[in-house]
């Protein structure tokens, strides 16, 4: 009976990398009859369902997968994934968290938290987020300029050249984040502070064409 079914599992598989889907999924669905609680079927169906779009069976399967396997990372990342692709806000939430507390040192899912608190309306929270990141990993240009875009998204101009100061003083030369922190003050009536800016640009390098044009701008 295991070989018959380990059999029609290689079918179903080759017939997935054949991007033979419809086959494929058949194939998996007779298995899953046959032995619902295996989780290596569950997460082929979750996948192929979810190439179908179909939600509610993607979810249900990815779900299932990792109830069945919940030390199995790739089924974790399954679940996390489908709620991403079908924009199950609550639930992405409440899987990263758990994700963040068994693993603590992963980067990406402090990130896609954030994030997931941002499209859920919570851009405080996804800034909380981002702090606590900024916390265990120092400050870096991924997580400033995630904070810096969030900050002028809700109008918060302060935190938003605060993000950009922060990187100044790590990289005093860097003229990309010298040139933004100038567009920001220029947009926003600080012109003097904008004008500092890219004579401090204009003095790291006077042949770089980016202070000139934004002094031509200003």
């Amino acid at each position: 009976r295991l070989r018959l079914f380990n059999e029609q599992f290689f079918a179903a598989q080759n017939a997935k990398n054949r991007d033979e889907l419809d086959k494929a999924m058949l194939l998996f669905e007779t298995l899953y009859q046959k032995d619902p609680e295996n989780a290596t079927v569950h997460y082929e169906l979750a996948q192929l369902y979810a190439v179908n779009d179909e939600e509610e069976k993607a979810i249900f399967h990815a779900e299932q997968a990792h109830v069945l396997e919940d030390s199995n990372s790739w089924f974790f990342r399954l679940q996390i994934a489908m709620y991403q692709q079908f924009a199950q806000g609550e639930k992405l939430e409440e899987s990263l968290k758990e994700a963040i507390i068994s693993n603590p040192d992963e980067v990406d899912y402090h990130f896609q938290l954030a994030e997931a608190y941002y499209i859920n309306g919570k851009p405080e929270l996804a800034i909380e987020q981002l702090n606590r990141l900024e916390e265990k990993t120092g400050v870096s240009d991924k997580v400033s300029n995630q904070k810096k875009s969030i900050y002028l998204e809700i109008g918060d101009l302060e935190g938003a050249t605060n993000e950009l100061n922060k990187l100044i003083r790590l990289y005093p030369k860097n003229m990309d984040y010298r040139g933004a922190l100038g567009q920001i003050y220029n947009a926003n009536g600080f012109e003097e502070k904008a004008f500092e800016q890219y004579l401090f640009m204009l003095a790291i390098d006077t042949l770089d064409p980016r202070p000139h044009l934004d002094l031509a701008n200003y």
